[in-house]
């Protein structure tokens, strides 16, 4: 009788979101180790903010930058680390948005 075929999870390129499109840039990049959190400006007028994307960035013998959004265990603490700076980064800059536009009014 032959083995019923295991049910396996999507691999991680099938589960990751494409990066935003090359015009844009990022508006704040933060990084520790190999770490990279890049915050994008929402483009999206219904949901004014921020959008937060995280890479995995070696660089190769060429110099050139190898980006990947798999992480190792290893990377464990410099994702936590950029991701807090990310928020407060996020914060700070929506903060300052809002006064800003209080300033504005009369």
């Amino acid at each position: 009788m032959p083995k019923p075929a295991l049910k396996t999870a999507p691999t991680p390129s099938a589960m990751a979101i494409p990066p935003p499109p090359a015009t844009e840039h990022p508006v704040h990049r933060i990084q520790f180790g190999i770490v990279r959190g890049s915050i994008w400006k929402s483009s999206d007028p219904d949901k004014p903010g921020f959008k937060l994307t995280l890479d995995r960035v070696v660089t190769d013998k060429a110099k050139n930058e190898q980006v990947s959004q798999v992480f190792e265990s290893t990377d464990v603490r410099h994702l936590s680390k950029v991701t807090a700076e990310c928020a407060r980064w996020i914060e700070w800059q929506s903060n300052h948005i809002a006064e800003m536009a209080a300033r504005r009014r009369p």
